[in-house]
């Protein structure tokens, strides 16, 4: 298993993978959550002029944001139990170094409250397709995961065995690697497949086809 976190970045997956893999949770979210609870991971297309956003969100004010732009992308999470935490620290000052050297081309989104710039533990961000992802000038304080980053970037290292676990605890749901993997690899959405994923609670109906359309998955 590859660990991803602010301390282990050459682990994250490049640009177009970590967006395709981000719809993928998306849609699979969409299949095995139930009507009392809309979903962990979501994909918003033309969120903002030239940017996609993506994001996982725990429900208990922890979560990770992704915009992606043809010239690069950025992840901001949130983790208010990590020692990094804004919660955690005197007056509720973000960690020294987090937004350092953060790129001009994102700056525009300081503004936007769906990142939650007060209560950031990392932030993460690519320059170009081809670059490396980078983080700010942090002197990291001791303790395995202190900015919450490896528990919250766990699900994006592509194995399916992580949403398994995922569905599994959030919404007891019992979901097949090989229908993840079909998934994971874009397969067309059939209706057999919505089904086995929703238990039998949903059908591809044209609403949702018509909501799969919008996210950008392929439906037969």
């Amino acid at each position: 298993m590859k660990t991803i976190s602010t301390r282990h970045l050459q682990n994250l997956p490049a640009l177009k993978t970590l967006e395709r893999l981000c719809l993928s949770l998306a849609t699979l979210d969409k299949f095995v959550s139930t009507e009392d609870d809309s979903g962990y991971c979501w994909y918003t297309r033309d969120w903002d002029e030239g940017c996609n956003l993506a994001g996982l969100n725990s429900g208990c004010y922890d979560e990770v944001n992704l915009c992606f732009m043809q010239s690069g992308a950025f992840i901001a999470g949130c983790d208010h139990e990590a020692p990094m935490s804004p919660k955690k620290r005197w007056f509720g000052m973000l960690y020294p170094g987090i937004k350092d050297g953060f790129p001009e081309m994102f700056q525009r989104f300081l503004n936007e409250e769906v990142f939650h710039w007060d209560d950031v533990t990392f932030l993460i961000w690519k320059r170009s397709p081809n670059s490396r992802w980078e983080i700010g000038n942090i002197q990291f304080p001791e303790g395995p995961d202190p900015d919450g980053s490896e528990r919250l970037l766990q699900i994006l290292d592509g194995d399916p065995l992580h949403y398994q676990r995922h569905a599994l605890e959030n919404f007891k749901a019992n979901v097949s690697l090989s229908d993840i993997s079909r998934v994971y690899r874009h397969e067309p959405i059939t209706a057999e497949l919505v089904e086995r994923l929703s238990a039998g609670r949903k059908s591809l109906d044209d609403d949702l086809r018509e909501e799969l359309t919008e996210l950008g998955y392929p439906v037969v």
